[in-house]
């Protein structure tokens, strides 16, 4: 390390330009750089994200319809590795993978959910590599579970499992606190329904979760938990409007700012429904605050896209564009996809936010049923480089800050160094440092135009064949208001 830091990296730089490229003004896309196993003809049907090897960055995991499951290891950058060789081996036709620590000992365990086979446990070693441990832990129900969550449903702070069912009784299997199940599903309503969807959660103010399930072609359901009874009541007729959408996804969410959480139905072949709690349980339909587009939705996930405060939408439709919806802070919903999502059609069925790349904001993994699964990274702040860097040669940064959305008063401060900090740490409030700070070399402030968002820094490499081979990091800090100054992603690129 010390004879890197000795070549003593003069970058010398050069007049910055701002971008003009308007397709690399949307907010989430592909970058070529950012590796992921390309299985394309496989049929993902659902993904999760979690840091399932202990490492402190969000890891993938993929459930596959007729083949095998897929475990991808994100190395911190977004970065992604096939690791599937570290799951139990065979075809489930999985159609939902659930992360946990259902055995409490301190890493995440996965549950799948399968067609016509046995809910499957499969635990983690602590490091990344799962063994089966279905046997004696679950029961042996062989149902057509589309869906499935883990929750502490009892609320003995344990993980405890709900499994939403195509034309069967949905399950609830409750944890004894070590891994093991038992079915519970005589605490729940005998009902037989094509439910694609669940979701569990504070439907009225007291501390009990309740369940929501997504029904395909009739009246969707919230079941009420009375603790007291220790059981789950239907109480759709007095709290839910009627309805009888082909609804494939069901998520809660305060969506209207008033402390309580509203209901988002993803609908096939119809407008997507929003319903808003009252505060005591009772929901109204407000589906017209949302864009009546139609279309064949799966998920409809909130996430804050701007960093205003409130929630947001993602929505994701089969064969169609998926969308970026911006909520006025009040609930009422804007389509703004052209300007933040790139133009698409694919089979999107499944959809995790997360943090791929460690700079604060969320990334989307869409899961795409006999396609190319797709990672979109969130520019709201990111540094890239699509060429690569060469001794005596000019290497560009590219910046972005809110890209195309940006406002006035933004600047960077780039910097770049030929080590990494192994693991990042984390430097509050400013977000994950991922350079290392021992020779350092800090480029000028810049500024970063409105409503652009974005700069090009050019930075002139000497002409020093010793460079070559070594890996060039480069990271930022930018300011954004709000929130503050804040640290992009880490960047990496081999010196040629």
């Amino acid at each position: 390390m010390a004879a890197t830091r000795s070549l003593g990296l003069a970058f010398a730089t050069c007049a910055f330009l701002p971008l003009v490229a308007v397709a690399q003004g949307q907010q989430f896309r592909t970058l070529a750089k950012r590796s992921h196993p390309n299985n394309s003809k496989e049929q993902t049907y659902n993904v999760r994200l979690g840091d399932v090897d202990g490492d402190g960055d969000l890891d993938v995991v993929l459930a596959t319809v007729a083949t095998q499951s897929r475990l991808y290891l994100n190395d911190g950058n977004g970065n992604l590795t096939d690791a599937t060789s570290s799951l139990p081996q065979g075809s489930l036709s999985a159609t939902d993978i659930e992360l946990g620590d259902v055995d409490k000992d301190g890493d995440l365990d996965m549950v799948v959910g399968t067609m016509k086979q046995t809910t499957r446990l499969w635990l983690n070693d602590g490091k990344g590599r799962f063994s089966d441990g279905t046997f004696g832990r679950m029961p042996t129900h062989q149902d057509n579970t589309y869906d499935i969550v883990l929750a502490d449903m009892d609320l003995d702070r344990d993980l405890d499992l709900v499994l939403a069912n195509y034309r069967g009784q949905n399950r609830l299997y409750l944890n004894n606190g070590q891994g093991t199940f038992t079915d519970a599903t005589s605490r729940l309503p005998v009902a037989t329904a094509k439910t694609y969807y669940v979701a569990v959660g504070r439907v009225g103010p007291d501390p009990f979760v309740d369940i929501l399930f997504a029904n395909d072609g009739t009246q969707n359901r919230v079941l009420i938990h009375n603790f007291g009874a220790r059981k789950f009541v239907d109480e759709t007729a007095t709290r839910f409007p009627a309805d009888t959408w082909r609804s494939f996804g069901v998520h809660m969410a305060d969506v209207d700012g008033d402390g309580d959480q509203d209901v988002l139905f993803a609908n096939y072949q119809a407008a997507n429904n929003l319903y808003l709690n009252d505060g005591t349980g009772k929901f109204t339909d407000a589906s017209s605050r949302l864009p009546h587009n139609i279309d064949k939705s799966y998920r409809l996930e909130p996430l804050d896209v701007d960093e205003d405060g409130d929630l947001d939408l993602i929505v994701v439709n089969y064969f169609g564009q998926n969308q970026v919806w911006l909520n006025n802070g009040s609930g009422g919903f804007t389509d703004v996809t052209a300007a933040r999502m790139p133009v698409g059609s694919d089979a999107t069925t499944g959809l995790a936010l997360g943090d791929l790349d460690q700079d604060g904001d969320d990334d989307l993994f869409l899961a795409n049923f006999g396609a190319t699964n797709q990672v979109l990274f969130n520019h709201h702040r990111q540094i890239y480089a699509t060429g690569t860097p060469s001794i005596g040669q000019v290497y560009n940064l590219e910046l972005d800050s809110r890209p195309g959305y940006a406002g006035p008063a933004q600047s960077a401060l780039p910097f770049l160094n030929l080590q990494a900090l192994v693991p990042k740490v984390d430097v509050p409030p400013f977000g994950r440092l991922g350079v290392h700070p021992l020779g350092i070399v800090l480029l000028p402030v810049v500024s970063v135009p409105a409503p652009g968002g974005q700069v090009t820094v050019p930075v002139m490499l000497p002409n020093d064949t010793r460079l070559r081979g070594l890996t060039l990091h480069s990271q930022a800090l930018l300011l954004q208001l709000p929130p503050g100054w804040r640290f992009t992603n880490t960047h990496a690129d081999v010196i040629q």
